[in-house]
Order: structure tokens, then C-alpha cells, then sequence
């Protein structure tokens, strides 16, 4: 049909698809009453849907009987045809997801295709967080990874490395290996606490039926999660589930930044590319949770969307649990959405080649830095090193290593420790301290080196980096900074003062063996 033939246009809910003069889809959408929604295409009033109003040629109609039909239909045929003028999450490369298969002993692998008959989570932006969450996951939980179960008499290196169970031998029956599927489920999912509930609970089990090696595989796991979990940052007190959607705009170019909270911790955070997509936050919406598992009890955005009531209506029925879009106008969640916001402009920066450099971070180019590590096996031969740079390059004579005096498995407490030493030398020799200090850790250990370089008198510039994916921590920030390769001399210096550390902690080890 003419797109300029209006009065044949329905007046009911349903689908409008627009194609140029070749026949080539270039936008889907949707609306309740289809004539008032295509007619505003005709008189454009807004600068992308002028463009786009240059390359309709003709319209086709799919009627549905509800308005949430409509949405559903909508994104489904935007995943299958991707118009250019729609959010597709999908421009020079589509983004990987984390994949569970549906088999009898499901398998688990990285994917960017999307199908039915198997779980999704993600998308990742970054391949390097991806990996990193597949080998933690592998390795906590043994899903197999082979496309194939093999026929072999003897189990795959895998095994051998304790990431796989090994169904193919018949270790592990239908039933446990399911367990073990839909606890590394929950666990992509951040529903951290209901699976540790689930594992203790499978623990205990296993315990009264005297069962103590597969107990105290589960309860390694246990503390494995703990420790991981205990390691981000807690941004609220109540178990909230949020995802937080900001959005930033600049030259025709626009970046939306997901912050992803589960259980009251930041677990994800991830940038997409919609510039010049004519649908939007609404858009992108709809084509990120079409495949996901992962859907959050409320999604915060800082504007509202014509279509907010369906998109609720959609993912509680999708979820089977309500599900609420939220525009915060104060408070933590407003405070969130200025986060992911200032993460979205980070991302278009770095699109346009401008990655934030260490005078964006931290406001200075130091020209002296210090990095501090600890290196214990549960507290013995417990080591402490700092590892000195001057103008980018390490000054080896003047790194400095220490035993650790207390008798403690608390990293944070030895870290205390060595400042204490080192920077209470400093002051009494009267030597420069350092413009920054760089604490191997997460924000726990980043608050009790500033209470304690305070407590000595001094206040030195101070930051953390974390492992899993490396992130920076700020005193004054909430949110850790992603390591970008323009802050990976941070990273290295980190390295460094570990490598320094572990080869003390190696010789003091080497030693008590022949004592």
C-alpha cells in the first residue's frame, strides 16, 4: 500500500512494516490505532523521523487483537528482518551471549546466535568479562562444553582440570547434573543468595546421607561464590534487582550504558550503539530482554515511553513475575541513572577513538606511583610488597617486600599492616610520598587504606583495582571504572607489585621446607 494512501489504513492495534522502493524493509513498528500512528509519518515533526519519512515507498499491516500482541509481534519481526531504521542491538557485529542448551546433560557455550531450545544470557559487550564469567561458571558448576557428548573410554582434558562432570562417563546422573545446570543458571541470572540457599541446602543433604566428598565439593563452591560475591560493591541495603538504562547523545551519535544490580551488587555493565535508530530507548528495550533470562524485578530510564504499560504487561508475562519501568526524578535510583548516563558518554567517547586516559580519572598525571600486594595461602607465609614506578617506569631499587607480623587470613587486615609500615618509615625518614597509591583489591580494601594512611597523618591520592573483570575503584566514585587500554599501566602496576610479592611469598614457603 501507498504510504500516502491513508484512508485505507486501519484503525485497530497491529504492526506497520515500511519499505523503500526496492522492497527492502527499513522499519517496524507498532501501534493501537494504526492510522494515527502511520499518519504521523507523512508530516514528520522530528529530525530522524524525517529521514527515515525519505525512504518509505510503501506500508503493510499485520492486525493483532491487543495491544500487547502487537509489542510481542513487533519485537519478534525487528530480531528476524533487522530494519536499519529499528534498534537491533546489531550493526557491524552482534553482541555474544552466554548459551545453555536444552540437551539430556545440557551443554554451555558462547554464542552470538540466538535460537530457540536453549537459555541466554547477556548480551556482553565486552569479550573479556564474557570469558571470564564462562570459566568461573565452567569451573564452579562442570557443565560440559563438547558439541557432542564423545564415545570415549577415558574423560576429556576438561575433566582432568575439574570444569566438566563428565556425563559422557557416566560420572553424574540426569538428575544431579540438572542441579548443577540450574544452579550456573541462577548464578549467570545474579541470584546469588537463592542459589547459595539451594546449594546449602543440597549440602546439608548430602552430609546426612554421609556423602562428604560431593559435600565438600559443594561447600567449596559455596565459599568460591561468597568470596566473588563479598568483592562487589553492596549499593543498597534491601536484595533489589534492578537494570539501569542511561542513555548519551552528541553529534548525530548516541550510546546507551546498562548497569546491571542483582541482590543490591552491581554485577554488569555493558554500552550498545543505537545512533540512528529511530525507535529509541523503547526500541532497545524490547530487542535487549527478547532473548535474555535475565530480566530484573524494575528497569530505571530517565524518560518515559510512549509504549511503558505494554512493555511492563510483556515482561511480567515473559518473567511471570511483575516487572515495573521506573523514572526516578530523586534519590539512589536518580543517582544510578546519572551513573550509566556519564558510562554512556564514556562509551561514545571511546567510539570516536577518545578513551579516558588517567587525567580523566583522576583530575592528574602522578608522577609517582606505588602499588601494594598481599601474597598468603589461608594466612601462612603471609607477604607484603610495594613495587615503585617514577614517570611510567619501575624503580626496582626501591621496591620494598614485608613479612607479615600478625596471624590473620584477612587480606585487609595485612594490607593495613604494611602501610602502616612502610608509610610510618616514610614520614620518620622524611621521605616524598608518592602522588598515588594503588591497592590490589576491591572497595573493601580501598576504605581501609585511607582510614589508615589518615590515621598516620597523611592523605595521599588512593585507588583500587579488582580482579574478574579488572575495575578501578575511586573514593569518591560508586560505580568502579572499567580498565580501558588507556588505564592499563594501572593494570600493570598492579601486575607488577603481585609478581614482586608472590616471589617473596614463594622463598618464604621454599625455606620452611628445609627448616
Amino acid at each position: 500500500m501507498a504510504i500516502d494512501n491513508i484512508e485505507n489504513v486501519p484503525d485497530s492495534p497491529g504492526v506497520y512494516i515500511f519499505k523503500d522502493k526496492k522492497g527492502n524493509i527499513i522499519y517496524i513498528g507498532k501501534g493501537l490505532n494504526l492510522k494515527k500512528r502511520v499518519s504521523s509519518y507523512i508530516n514528520p515533526t522530528s529530525f530522524k523521523t524525517s529521514i527515515l519519512a525519505k525512504y518509505i515507498d510503501n506500508v503493510e499491516f499485520l492486525l493483532c487483537d491487543s495491544g500487547l500482541e502487537a509489542l510481542i509481534l513487533e519485537a519478534n519481526l525487528i530480531k528476524k528482518y533487522r530494519p536499519k531504521f529499528n534498534v537491533s542491538l546489531k550493526d557491524d557485529k552482534s553482541y555474544p551471549f552466554i548459551r545453555i542448551t536444552k540437551d539430556e546433560f545440557p551443554r554451555i557455550s558462547i554464542t552470538r546466535k540466538r535460537e530457540k531450545g536453549s537459555y541466554y544470557f547477556g548480551p556482553y559487550a565486552s569479550s573479556k568479562s564474557l570469558k571470564t564469567t564462562i570459566n568461573i561458571t565452567k569451573s564452579l558448576f562442570g557443565i560440559r562444553t563438547c558439541k557432542k557428548m564423545p564415545k570415549q573410554k577415558n574423560p576429556c582434558l576438561s575433566y582432568h582440570l575439574k570444569q566438566c562432570l563428565a556425563p559422557c562417563q557416566g560420572n553424574i546422573s540426569k538428575e544431579k547434573y540438572g542441579k548443577n545446570v540450574k544452579s550456573a543458571a541462577s548464578f549467570l541470572s545474579g541470584r546469588y543468595k537463592v542459589l547459595l540457599r539451594s546449594m546449602e541446602r543440597r549440602m546439608k543433604n548430602l552430609a546426612k546421607k554421609l556423602l562428604f566428598e560431593e559435600a565438600g565439593r559443594i561447600r567449596d563452591n559455596i565459599t568460591a561464590i561468597k568470596n566473588l560475591f563479598e568483592t562487589q560493591k553492596a549499593y543498597f541495603i534491601k536484595s533489589v534487582n534492578y537494570d539501569v538504562i542511561g542513555q548519551f547523545g552528541l553529534d548525530n551519535k548516541k550510546f546507551v550504558a546498562v548497569l546491571s544490580i542483582r541482590e543490591g551488587r552491581l554485577i554488569s555493565q555493558n554500552t550498545f550503539d543505537i545512533s540512528k535508530k529511530e525507535d529509541g530507548i523503547s526500541g532497545f528495550i524490547k530487542q535487549f530482554y527478547i532473548w535474555t533470562e535475565s530480566i530484573p524485578d524494575e528497569i530505571i530510564i530517565e524518560e518515559d515511553i510512549e509504549d511503558k504499560g505494554l512493555i511492563e504487561e510483556w515482561l511480567t508475562t515473559k518473567r511471570k513475575k511483575k516487572v515495573s519501568v521506573t523514572i526516578p526524578k530523586r534519590g539512589k535510583k536518580k543517582g544510578l541513572l546519572v551513573l550509566s548516563k556519564k558510562n554512556a558518554g564514556l562509551a561514545l567517547k571511546k567510539d570516536k577513538g577518545e578513551e579516558s586516559s588517567i587525567f580523566d580519572v583522576l583530575g592528574f598525571i602522578p608522577k609517582t606511583i606505588e602499588a601494594i600486594d598481599i601474597s598468603n595461602i589461608q594466612g601462612k607465609y603471609a607477604s607484603g610488597a610495594v613495587v615503585v614506578f617514577e614517570d611510567g617506569k619501575p624503580r626496582r631499587d626501591l621496591y620494598r617486600r614485608f613479612r607479615i607480623k600478625i596471624e590473620s587470613h584477612d587480606d585487609i587486615g595485612m594490607i593495613k599492616e604494611v602501610i602502616e609500615r612502610r608509610y610510618k618509615k616514610m614520614l620518620k625518614e622524611k621521605q616524598t610520598i608518592p602522588n598515588l597509591i594503588v591497592i590490589d583489591g576491591g572497595r573493601g580494601h580501598l576504605n581501609t587504606a585511607i582510614n589508615t594512611l589518615k590515621s598516620i597523618g597523611i592523605a595521599p591520592n588512593v585507588i583500587s583495582i579488582a580482579k574478574f573483570p579488572d575495575r578501578i575503584f575511586l573514593p569518591e566514585r560508586k560505580i568502579p571504572i572499567p580498565v580501558s587500554s588507556n588505564l592499563s599501566v594501572i593494570q600493570q602496576i598492579r601486575d607488577e607489585a603481585h609478581r614482586f610479592s608472590l616471589s617473596y611469598h614463594k622463598t618464604l614457603r621454599s625455606v620452611s621446607l628445609w627448616i
